[in-house]
């Protein structure tokens, strides 16, 4: 086959990329017994690279797998794909490594530096592959960087780790600190270790601004954390919101780090952002056993935020019942106020779970404290609708007829949020006499309800004792507001009203308009509704 005279008299009206019984072509023969002269002969006449035998392999494949590195050379510069995978998945890379072709692998990796050099490498590919064998070859001829890096840990190869630690010394400042950021997010302690006894910054910074010390503390990794103790990185860094180890070991839970932050003297009341101290953390992230060392290292119970929180507010705002317990225990201040005068239980009543309620209460909250706006923690759980939150406080003697700077009872919120079970209950407590209590736009609950269409409440206030015709600064009554919101179900139950006084269909406001006028004045279904029910009523038609 080495004489090309005899073979271009026999490829004389045959097609060079004739394939035999096993898809092979002539260029795949030549590749496998290293020819030059015949590959080059061959590419001259039209052979094609791409063409793969039986087994998925092209020439290259061919070529590579026989560590012909001539061969390799001359497909390489006619432009054979030196990603080209074969049946197995394998590219020629792969097979020249694999039969130990040092040469070969070489000539590949120099050509992928050449043309390929944005594109993940062959050493990325053997990293994600877990192939330590390729990897140990590629490593002859090519340099680790932050890529494979990324691939090896990421797949949490220990046989990887094993390589990178072998070639640490041959690692660029970058893909340094890209292994050793990555060693700490795997809690890897003897690449840390190696990483900075071999040159690489303890406390570099990474995009985040953290250094390695900052990460291993936020996630809770002990022996990182210990491992860059030991090698002096700062115990003082902080991230630009002032967030220090101390807050980041908190937030993770890790009571290990915490104490060893504690014991070499970082200060327990440090400020970090929105002006939280580490205490303020176990709250927030309802951490219960930091809270007893934070304590004990002189951590302030009642340090307060800019907004004048407390670790209590926060740990009852958040419905964080064990946080707050301990806090409670560190001697918290139950009756501490934040810069609107709440109070832990207003947050607790407004946003937690019932058991976080009673605990304040049973430590000594007083369930009648008035915030700046004379609202009381009955006020709050009424306005977000908390049920269980509404009875605790009215069993700890929480005055159900207690109203705010806008005149607005508890009844007044939970008939603006819709909420049957809390009004039953505020009016059960008050006996009914809290039913007509009006805010210091002279309105009702019964106002209240129709103007926000709930018709069950509308129901419950006036078999409970509400005026029917109560009327407002403007000398709208219930009715009016019902027809000019077009809430169909409250007018009907208004209209259809008859234990005791009828709802007048006839009242006036301040601007001398009826409900049916006020109805008029909208163009919906409902509002047209409406107005036909009305005149119904007042017989105007049948």
């Amino acid at each position: 086959m080495g004489n090309l005279s005899v073979l271009e008299s026999l490829l004389k009206g045959n097609d060079v990329n004739n394939v035999n019984s096993s898809q092979e072509t002539l260029l795949h023969i030549a590749a496998h017994n290293g020819q030059v002269s015949v590959i080059e002969f061959l590419l001259r006449k039209g052979a094609k690279l791409d063409i793969k035998d039986v087994q998925g392999n092209t020439a290259l494949h061919r070529a590579a797998e026989n560590g012909h590195t001539s061969t390799v050379e001359a497909l390489l510069h006619a432009g054979a794909d030196i990603y080209a995978l074969n049946k197995k998945c394998k590219m020629p890379v792969h097979l020249a490594a694999r039969n130990r072709h040092p040469r070969t692998v070489k000539a590949l990796v120099e050509e992928e530096t050449r043309h390929f050099r944005n594109q993940k490498t062959f050493l990325h590919m053997a990293a994600v592959e877990d192939n330590v064998h390729l990897a140990q070859i590629l490593l002859q001829s090519a340099k680790l960087d932050s890529g494979i890096i990324e691939a090896a840990f990421n797949d949490n190869s220990q046989s990887m780790y094993s390589l990178l630690l072998e070639h640490i010394r041959g690692m660029t400042p970058d893909t340094m600190k890209t292994a050793l950021f990555k060693a700490v997010q795997r809690n890897l302690e003897g690449i840390i270790a190696a990483l900075i006894e071999n040159g690489t910054d303890k406390d570099m910074r990474n995009e985040m601004h953290y250094t390695p010390l900052l990460l291993a503390a936020e996630l809770g990794n002990v022996e990182a954390f210990n491992t860059l103790v030991a090698k002096k990185a700062s115990l003082t860094a902080k991230l630009p919101n002032q967030n220090s180890a101390l807050h980041l070991a908190i937030q993770s839970g890790s009571l290990a780090i915490t104490q060893l932050l504690l014991d070499r003297g970082l200060d327990a009341n440090a400020v970090g952002s929105n002006e939280q101290t580490p205490l303020h953390l176990t709250a927030l992230h309802n951490k219960p056993a930091l809270v007893g060392a934070l304590i004990h290292a002189g951590a302030q119970v009642n340090a307060v935020t800019r907004e004048g929180l407390t670790p209590l507010h926060v740990a009852s705002q958040h419905s964080h019942q064990e946080a707050a317990h301990q806090l409670i225990k560190g001697k918290a201040d139950v009756s501490a106020r934040d810069k609107h005068a709440r109070t832990a239980l207003h947050y607790a009543a407004a946003q937690a779970e019932a058991p976080v309620v009673q605990l304040l209460l049973s430590s000594g909250a007083d369930a009648n404290a008035a915030d700046k706006e004379r609202r009381t923690p009955l006020h709050m759980a009424a306005m977000e609708a908390k049920s269980e939150a509404v009875s605790a406080l009215l069993a700890s003697k929480a005055r159900s007829n207690v109203k705010d700077m806008d005149g607005c009872t508890p009844l007044h919120y939970a008939t603006a949020s819709g909420h049957a079970k809390v009004a039953a209950d505020l009016l059960s407590s008050g006996k009914n006499k809290n039913v007509n209590e009006k805010n210091v736009w002279r309105r009702t609950p019964l106002h209240v309800a129709s103007e926000q269409g709930h018709d069950d409440l509308v129901d419950l206030l006036l078999h409970s004792g509400a005026k029917i015709n109560a009327m407002d600064n403007n000398k709208d009554t219930p009715l009016h507001f019902a027809s000019r919101y077009g809430h169909l179900g409250c007018v009907q139950r208004l209209v259809n009203w008859t234990q005791g006084e009828k709802a007048n269909l006839q009242a006036n406001n301040n601007v001398r308009k009826t409900p049916l006028q006020v109805a008029e004045s909208e163009d919906t279904q409902n509002h047209q509704h409406i107005a036909t029910l009305l005149k119904k009523k007042m017989f105007l038609i049948k």
